[in-house]
């Protein structure tokens, strides 16, 4: 009853030790006493005073008094009074205070452990409801306003000035020693303006294999003190539970999600995969792999197996954490609806989470509702002015048109947190849908110096691109030569093979030249089988739509067959989106328009709102409906959408052209228009393309002659 009464209540634990004491000294009473009566026990002496009645009334009384004690410590501890009074309940923090949690003072000689100990502290610490942690990307943020470099330790003096600089109250530090072969560990609670300790806690670990649980102990005595309630406190699982119980894996760990901070992306994921070898369920450790991978568009496989086991594993994490990877998980396989079921309980728990809002934000954006999107993204900046959201914002300002917004928001993004990637990144997408490539082509000369080794390729592919879209198809020829020497050292090999089709459908689409196309890919194909490459990583629907293009629908369809045939699991709508994409380009080489246009119409989906456009013109005019055809190109050439760099470098200067055809007989002016922008595209086109810069320059000067006549 004792216990029940203390789960329901939120009561102290020590009122169940105190009952099991009253009731192992009251039981031989009650004994004694039954004995008493059923023998008819003198009346005089102790046995004739120890009657049942008395025993059961002295019971009374004892557990009454427990219970007035019990009932005193609670009321002392909401009320803030005494030494049990909480921090809450005496008005030194509020409900869901930020606080900084510094790092563990190493006093063992091993500073790997202090790490791995301040890891397992936050996590613990993260899954109280009466405070809010800092996040790591709001600490990047107030050091950047410092005009400072994130420290690889986070002193408790340097998180007091950071606490007191952003207006938070409290820092709480720890520390780790060494005590024979057992480890001491405490936490204090201190208030950042003074610097006084307004809570010390601390507990001992016998040795190393019981830190995981010292640690959860430290955190719960701390959360306790502060004020969470018992009741909340007590459902929460088990530290090693929601974390890992192998110290080796969680020092990994620790290691990995300072690298990670610190943008060292392939040591990151080494210290990653080697906290994953000691602990195959370590939820955390493949949620952060993934997380690393996929921000860096990187080893899409590996990316792809993390986020399934951090999902499968997610029972394994504390409940936010467990909402997080539930809800991103959904979010990447474009499944939104159960990604916001976790995204809305996360916002009860977590109304003003800058990286939740900027997720919530994410799913409106894809699903093409920009004025929703901008809700969530301007109440993500103005919670924290995080990284992704300044570029989030950009993007979405481009796909509502806001040309000069987008432009004002990035000079004021770049004065407010300065030397990072993010401005450059905008500049480059506002120069491509501005088409002022040459202005994009300087801001990815700029974003080099933050790239990482590892993405290499994507700058390879961005430069590539500009260049094509500019009629310089042999600059991007250029690039994946010197590419193709890291490939064939083993280094980004998925990521060279996607370079290589798109330089193969430049080949068809911008040279004329399908076997080139052909040879060039096959060539390649033998260097780096698909069969050597993780299926996750074979570009199926890729080299379906080079082959289609080609002209060779057959080898295309054998490669949507083999896409199909890919492991269900990993198969989720973007796959769908491109199959659908693949199929169309199948339809028009097979010169079937209907099914062409439907293909097309299943991929109009998600972020590119012009991708589909080209193709379906393309059906259109073969049909001989120039004048939708029409209708869909000058969309094309003309919505301000940040993903068009996916197509512009094989389709935007055909279609200027093709628009200039189609208005020839009835629109000079506007015929001469797209020309003429033809024209500034390619005005230093390569030489083999330099015949259709001179047919256009022609077609220009007989559309203006006859106008004048």
């Amino acid at each position: 009853v004792a216990y029940g009464i203390v789960m329901l209540l939120g009561l102290p634990t020590w009122v169940i030790s105190a009952a099991v004491v009253l009731t192992v000294i009251g039981l031989p009473i009650m004994l004694v006493s039954a004995h008493a009566e059923r023998v008819d026990a003198p009346s005089s002496g102790l046995m004739g005073w120890l009657t049942r009645r008395r025993a059961i009334v002295g019971g009374l009384a004892a557990f009454g008094a427990l219970a007035t004690v019990a009932a005193g410590y609670t009321v002392m501890r909401t009320m803030g009074i005494g030494p049990v009074g909480t921090l809450m309940a005496s008005g030194v923090v509020e409900d869901q205070e930020q606080i900084i949690l510094a790092d563990f003072v190493d006093r063992t000689g091993d500073s790997t452990l202090a790490y791995a100990v301040t890891e397992a502290f936050r996590v613990d610490l993260s899954q109280s409801r009466s405070v809010a942690l800092v996040q790591s990307s709001q600490l990047e943020n107030a050091f950047g306003r410092m005009d400072r470099e994130v420290p690889d330790v986070l002193t408790v003096d340097v998180a007091r000035e950071v606490a007191l600089r952003e207006g938070i109250k409290a820092v709480v530090v720890g520390e780790i020693n060494a005590l024979g072969g057992s480890y001491v560990l405490s936490a204090q609670f201190i208030a950042a303006q003074s610097g006084d300790v307004l809570v010390p806690v601390r507990e001992t670990a016998k040795d190393s294999t019981e830190i995981v649980d010292a640690v959860e102990r430290l955190s719960n005595h701390l959360r306790e003190r502060i004020g969470e309630s018992l009741r909340s406190i007590r459902p929460t699982p088990a530290l090693a539970q929601v974390t890992t119980s192998s110290l080796p894996a969680l020092r990994k760990f620790s290691q990995a999600s300072r690298a990670m901070d610190a943008l060292e992306v392939t040591r990151a994921v080494a210290l990653f995969q080697e906290a994953i070898a000691y602990d195959s369920a370590f939820a955390a450790a493949h949620r952060g792999l993934a997380v690393i991978l996929d921000n860096f568009g990187i080893d899409r496989s590996l990316a792809a197996r993390s986020r399934e086991n951090a999902f499968k594993y997610r029972d394994r994490l504390p409940e936010m954490e467990r909402l997080w990877t539930t809800g991103g998980y959904y979010l990447q396989r474009r499944e939104f609806d159960d990604a916001m079921l976790a995204y809305n309980e996360l916002l009860e728990l977590q109304p003003h989470r800058a990286s939740l809002l900027n997720n919530i934000g994410e799913i409106y954006r894809i699903n093409r509702q920009p004025d929703r999107a901008m809700e969530f993204y301007e109440r993500a900046y103005a919670a924290e002015p995080a990284l992704v959201t300044g570029y989030n914002i950009v993007a979405t300002l481009l796909d509502l048109g806001l040309i000069d917004s987008a432009r004002a928001f990035n000079r004021a993004f770049r004065e407010t947190i300065p030397d990072v990637p993010t401005p450059e990144i905008n500049d480059l997408n506002i120069g491509m849908v501005t088409f002022a490539l040459d202005s994009a082509m300087a801001a990815v000369d700029r974003w080099e110096r933050y790239v990482d080794p590892s993405r290499a390729t994507l700058l390879t592919s961005i430069r590539g691109t500009l260049a094509t879209t500019q009629g310089r198809p042999s600059e991007w020829d250029l690039l994946l030569q010197a590419e193709e020497m890291r490939a064939l050292e083993g280094n980004q090999v998925p990521e060279h093979l996607g370079n290589v089709v798109a330089v193969a459908l430049t080949d068809v689409v911008i040279l004329g030249d399908p076997d080139g196309a052909l040879a060039r890919i096959g060539r390649t194909l033998a260097l780096f089988p698909l069969d050597s490459l993780d299926p996750l990583d074979r570009p199926y629907p890729a080299l379906a739509e080079l082959y289609a293009r080609a002209g060779d629908a057959n080898r295309a369809r054998q490669m949507l067959a083999a896409f199909r045939e890919w492991d269900p699991i990993h198969f989720g709508p973007m796959e769908q989106l491109e199959l659908d994409w693949a199929s169309g380009y199948i339809a028009l080489a097979e010169e079937d328009w209907q099914e062409a246009i439907a293909s097309f119409e299943r991929a109009d989906k998600f972020e590119c709102r012009v991708c589909t456009l080209p193709g379906r013109a393309q059906a259109l005019a073969a049909m001989g409906n120039t004048d939708s055809a029409a209708v869909l190109l000058e969309r094309y050439v003309t919505e301000t959408d940040d993903d068009r760099y996916l197509t512009d470098y094989l389709e935007l200067p055909g279609a200027l052209i093709r628009l200039g055809e189609s208005y020839e007989d009835r629109d000079v002016a506007r015929a001469v228009d797209y020309y003429s922008r033809f024209l500034d595209l390619w005005s230093s086109a390569d030489p083999e393309l330099q015949p259709l810069v001179t047919d256009v320059r022609g077609r220009i000067a007989r559309l203006v002659g006859e106008r004048s006549n």
